[in-house]
């Protein structure tokens, strides 16, 4: 086969071209399951070397002359498959390798085909889907070894990703139509996808790498995108349900994107404040953020479930009339409940009468972890008491579908019961659940009266204490918010009157500083740990994405 592969490829120097030869490669390629993948690159490393250094000098030049062949693009759609599996091959195929492959050689290629864009016309033009797949896989090469982050033809290729691309105006037009409620489907061009989900997964690349990035700046992306892209978040986190696929691709990337901005490759979020001004706009955007993730996850879950052939009630395709009574009698005709712990669904009422009623009924209960560094608390975690449970945070999504189906299919769940499973990270991770050592809620907008006076006293913050003996979270994050928007003479007047009048003591200036200085501490790092959790998750998506 080697030897047959090889003449194959070596007719691509002949002129003109044999008129069987592209659909000999294609065989070639399509013949090469991830079985036998490794084997093949090993025995035929110089011809597809070869191939692949064809495709990208075609693509540089007038690729159009081919565009309309469809043997071209069956073969350029065939050869982008086996490259983005050649990417995720982890452990048999060398990381030298791959790049030798995907990276192009020059980087007059990649000019000549960027120059070839403003010639173009027809928004769903063909030339845009080949030159995304074959970006979207340098993206997930770069994303899976990151040492080749800071090759010069890789930073001229996201350079120019960013000069022509992300700081267009097309870019921002492209954007402003995601925040509409209504989206038409046909704003969904291969032009569209390519700028919004291909350039913004590169840019990501780019921003989340060591280089200098001095030509861009994080504050100047966030003030031109922050606010459209806030918008897109609190609209459509509503609708995940009604989501095409397109809007789940490019919502997904935005999403990522907008995160790498706020930490503009370094371990703290620099920019954030740039993006979210105040603690209840962190908190909103999270809750938006929560609802999306977990509900695609949901639906693929579903989706899966059912292809194995079970019957699986979900409400958002199945509840009509009153609510509760829907939920009461999809229960009363279950055998298993599959309960998806997250912090969304622990705060849904409707979800912890769900979960009571199932308890009560003695249905079987299966857990299943949605939320990165989420520990069940409270009723739910007094529900699933020492129940295994699926993590779906830290399986790739088929192994964790193939965890949870074993789980339906089991018997029975002993009180004892300790599973050994193996993640792709830990092969001896074991799945189990401790109780919750108690600590202050995340948000300061869910701190209880309580929670606020440990805080304060937990600072030796004395005097604070003694003064909002009666704030909860909420108040405290008023507070908060009056302080920054009022003048400072102001605030230390209305503070000596109240130390005066209340606990008869002087305002500490330190005391009152120190404060201040602390409370904006607790809510930039409670938004940007917040997003920080929601960055794997998304990353996860991303991958469900690229093959949609």
């Amino acid at each position: 086969m080697e030897h047959d592969f090889t003449r194959v490829i070596n007719s691509l120097s002949e002129s003109p071209l044999p008129d069987d030869i592209f659909s000999q490669i294609k065989c070639y390629l399509q013949q090469q399951t991830n079985d036998v993948l490794p084997s093949f690159i090993s025995q035929s490393f110089q011809s597809l070397f070869t191939l692949e250094h064809w495709a990208w000098k075609l693509l540089s030049q007038d690729f159009h002359k081919f565009i309309n062949q469809s043997h071209y693009l069956e073969l350029f759609h065939s050869l982008g498959q086996l490259n983005f599996r050649l990417v995720f091959k982890r452990d048999q195929i060398e990381a030298n390798i791959k790049s030798s492959l995907l990276i192009p050689e020059n980087i007059q290629w990649i000019d000549q085909m960027f120059d070839q864009f403003d010639k173009i016309e027809d928004q769903n033009d063909p030339f845009f889907t080949i030159i995304s797949l074959w970006l979207d896989n340098i993206s997930y090469l770069i994303h899976e070894h990151t040492q080749f982050e800071n090759l010069p033809i890789i930073i001229h290729l996201c350079e120019r990703i960013g000069k022509d691309f992300i700081l267009s105006n097309q870019y921002k037009t492209y954007l402003t139509q995601l925040c509409q409620i209504e989206i038409s489907q046909s704003i969904f061009t291969t032009k569209q996808l390519f700028y919004i989900r291909t350039c913004s997964f590169m840019f990501r690349m780019y921003i989340c790498s060591i280089v200098d990035k001095s030509p861009f700046q994080g504050e100047e992306l966030l003030h031109r995108y922050g606010d459209d892209y806030l918008q897109m978040i609190s609209i459509h986190s509503y609708t995940v349900n009604s989501w095409s696929q397109e809007l789940l691709i490019c919502i997904a990337h935005l999403i990522d994107f907008i995160c790498a901005c706020c930490w503009w490759g370094t371990e703290k979020a620099m920019y954030i404040k740039n993006l979210v001004a105040s603690e209840q706009i962190v908190y909103d955007h999270i809750q938006g953020l929560i609802r999306i993730v977990d509900e695609v996850i949901c639906k693929q879950i579903y989706e899966e479930l059912v292809k194995s052939g079970y019957r699986v009630w979900i409400d958002y395709d199945q509840i009509h009339g009153n609510v509760m009574d829907a939920m009461a009698q999809a229960i009363e005709r279950s055998n298993i409940i599959i309960v998806c712990m997250s912090e969304q669904y622990r705060r849904s009422n409707y979800c912890r009468a769900e979960a009571h009623y199932a308890f009560q009924r003695q249905l079987k209960i299966v857990p299943i972890l949605l939320q990165e560094h989420y520990t069940p608390d409270g009723w739910l975690l007094f529900l699933i008491g020492q129940l295994l449970y699926v993590d779906f945070t830290k399986y790739e999504f088929p192994r964790a579908i193939e965890l949870l189906i074993q789980e339906l299919k089991a018997p029975g769940i002993e009180e004892n019961r300790v599973a050994s499973v193996q993640s792709k990270r830990d092969k001896n991770l074991v799945a189990s659940l401790s109780p919750k050592v108690v600590t202050l809620p995340e948000s300061i907008l869910d701190w209880s009266q309580e929670d606020v006076q440990n805080w304060l006293v937990g600072f030796n913050l004395r005097q604070m204490a003694q003064l909002l003996v009666d704030f909860d979270g909420p108040s405290l994050n008023s507070l908060s918010e009056f302080i920054t928007k009022s003048d400072p003479q102001e605030i230390l007047t209305l503070f000596q009157d109240d130390c005066s009048r209340n606990i008869n003591e002087n305002v500490s200036l330190l005391e009152l500083a120190r404060f201040r200085t602390l409370l904006n501490e607790r809510q930039l790092a409670t938004g940007a740990n917040r997003l920080m959790k929601k960055t794997s998750s998304i990353m996860n998506l991303l991958r469900h994405c690229r093959m949609m």
